[in-house]
């Protein structure tokens, strides 16, 4: 049979951890979420022989107790865009942040978090460039770049998204040939332990780094203008 479809279906009932089927949603009770975790856990297992390492919730609503049955059932790393939304609203849109988080920060429960945030959709029009400036962007920062596709873009239109894929990958590696890949879980124990190998400990490089992520938050360009510290910013590279 073909796959299901399952992103096809209204976006609120896509998400695992609440119940949308009326808005806004309702909370699942700690033990309804650590049974369903444990049994998708075994399944899993059952299918792969080995434990689940890896963990993203759909639609990327989820909440503490999600985090701890996951980490209980073997989950050392878990997918975010960055904050965590608990609820579905009135709207059925994604609702009650409460949390937001930067990669390599840990659960509390104890897996880490990794923040997959540069979004390449073919299906929806993306070019093959959006890849590699959410590449490069991330390079000047210092951080990994996890990329994120769904599976509609290769049931819908298969042979044009695997196209566009393929054609970023390549302008990627041309224009960074030091690019490697690696897997979820290796990056999340790469961060926790600090491995040399992936993770810049020099302080210049590290500081170009940090000067770079200071673009992104929202006015600080105006901020350090006004405050005078536009100037020794620029020393350190980028814009100011």
């Amino acid at each position: 049979p073909d796959p299901a479809s399952t992103e096809d279906l209204p976006s609120p009932l896509q998400s695992r951890w609440v119940d949308a089927s009326c808005l806004p949603s309702h909370a699942l009770t700690p033990a309804a979420i650590q049974q369903a975790i444990a049994t998708e856990a075994a399944d899993y297992q059952a299918l792969f022989g080995s434990a689940p390492q890896v963990a993203v919730a759909t639609t990327f609503v989820w909440n503490d107790a999600v985090e701890a049955a996951w980490a209980q059932a073997g989950v050392e790393a878990i997918i975010t865009p960055g904050r965590r939304a608990t609820c579905r609203n009135g709207a059925g849109q994604p609702g009650c942040v409460d949390a937001t988080m930067l990669t390599g920060e840990r659960s509390l429960a104890g897996p880490s978090f990794l923040v997959r945030d540069v979004y390449f959709e073919p299906a929806l029009g993306h070019v093959p460039q959006r890849l590699v400036d959410g590449l490069q962007a991330r390079t000047r920062q210092g951080r990994a770049c996890l990329v994120e596709t769904h599976r509609f873009n290769f049931l819908q239109a298969p042979d044009a998204s695997l196209a566009a894929l393929e054609a970023g990958l390549r302008e990627a590696l041309a224009r960074c040939p030091d690019l490697r890949f690696a897997a979820p879980i290796e990056l999340a124990r790469a961060i926790r332990q600090r491995d040399p190998a992936w993770i810049e400990t020099r302080l210049k490089p590290r500081l170009a780094a940090w000067r770079a992520r200071l673009d992104e938050i929202p006015r600080f360009r105006r901020l350090s203008q006004l405050s005078g510290l536009a100037l020794p910013l620029a020393l350190l590279g980028g814009r100011a």
